[in-house]
């Protein structure tokens, strides 16, 4: 199952700026609630994942763990 890699989220968050949670989640245009449960390992769709994308300008890949994989890192600006 895919799930939010919440330290790397944090990480990019940081470089860009972004301070807390809340700032993040009205940059994405998801509720705060939404993002707790997104670092909390629950599903989540592709448009939501699109979003935190967006609102991070990073690729989608680069917020995600994919079980004993990690993500890659490839910071580069999200595809419109």
């Amino acid at each position: 199952m895919l799930k939010i890699h919440e330290p790397h989220v944090k990480r990019i968050m940081y470089d860009r700026g972004i301070v807390d949670q809340k700032d993040l989640a009205v940059l994405a245009d998801i509720s705060e609630q939404t993002l707790i449960r997104l670092f909390r390992g629950k599903p989540f769709s592709s448009k939501t994942l699109e979003q935190l994308a967006g609102a991070l300008d990073c690729n989608p890949v680069d917020l995600m763990n994919v079980g004993d994989f990690p993500a890659p890192l490839v910071v580069a600006p999200a595809t419109a």
